[in-house]
């Protein structure tokens, strides 16, 4: 396909790719639109906010929310840094919302260490069973 008279194959790419992130303003200002970092915001979100997502009865459903900071993406990468491989978010106390101080980028290993309980004790407390690792033994946590 032709270019327009006096546009280079440089400035129609330009042009496309302008018009393609107008309406994006993440993905002009920090270009990690395609990261990890980037879709594990956009999934946190969904699973607190979207009522559709497959998710949500565990997460929005049971009023988990997303801080008002973490709404950007901005500000959730420089709370956050980069998600690191082989990581993904974990809600350090798993009945609070997602935010600076209940957050961290942890392995699959951790995260199956930090479930939600299951059970209750005879005085009515939450108690999880988790077993350990070299002797297979559960333990109460």
């Amino acid at each position: 396909m032709p270019f327009p008279k006096g546009h280079s194959h440089s400035e129609a790419t330009k042009a496309r790719m302008s018009k393609a992130h107008r309406g994006n303003k993440h993905a002009r200002t920090h270009g990690l639109s395609r990261s990890s970092t980037y879709e594990s915001w956009e999934a946190m979100k969904a699973r607190c906010l979207n009522p559709h997502n497959v998710k949500f009865p565990e997460y929005g459903g049971r009023g988990i929310a997303v801080c008002r900071r973490w709404m950007k993406f901005e500000n959730f990468l420089a709370d956050m840094g980069l998600r690191p491989k082989d990581t993904s978010i974990d809600r350090i106390n798993n009945d609070h919302n997602y935010e600076p101080l209940n957050c961290r980028w942890a392995t699959a290993n951790i995260q199956n260490r930090n479930r939600r309980p299951l059970q209750r004790d005879a005085k009515g407390r939450f108690v999880s069973t988790i077993f350990s690792k070299g002797t297979g033994i559960e333990v109460l946590a």
